[in-house]
């Protein structure tokens, strides 16, 4: 029997990000906050978990190994079992992005993070997943 926690569960979260390390401080950061989390290193393992977990919302690096975060973000808007979950990209990257352009083309974007830090992301998404 798992021992209670002190804080509430906010939600599933799928992290997408290639460096372990970072995957891992982003991760105990969510955990810390409330959040359930998977991470996971690649592209093509962001969409096997997410049809999967069905999670809650989904961080993705933009420079995801086998499959751009942003080019990622507009394949899982088209697939039943993942679209209508928030994305959020993270990464120095995401300072050339437009994230109005990515919701007109229908991307699941909801925010763009610069420095993928978790106080930063737990913002985040404690604002996208406010019940």
């Amino acid at each position: 029997e798992l021992p209670e926690s002190s804080v509430p569960m906010k939600g599933k979260v799928l992290v997408g990000m290639p460096d372990e390390a970072e995957g891992a401080s982003v991760g105990a950061a969510l955990t810390g906050a409330g959040y359930v989390v998977h991470v996971v290193p690649t592209g093509p393992a962001v969409v096997e978990r997410a049809v999967v977990e069905r999670p809650d919302a989904i961080i993705l690096t933009v420079d995801l190994p086998g499959m751009a975060g942003s080019a990622l973000a507009a394949m899982l808007k088209d697939m039943d079992n993942t679209r209508g979950i928030p994305v959020v990209l993270c990464g120095p990257e995401t300072a050339e992005l437009d994230l109005a352009q990515l919701q007109d083309e229908g991307t699941q974007v909801q925010a763009l993070v610069a420095v993928p830090d978790g106080a930063a992301l737990i913002t985040v998404l404690d604002g996208i997943l406010s019940y």
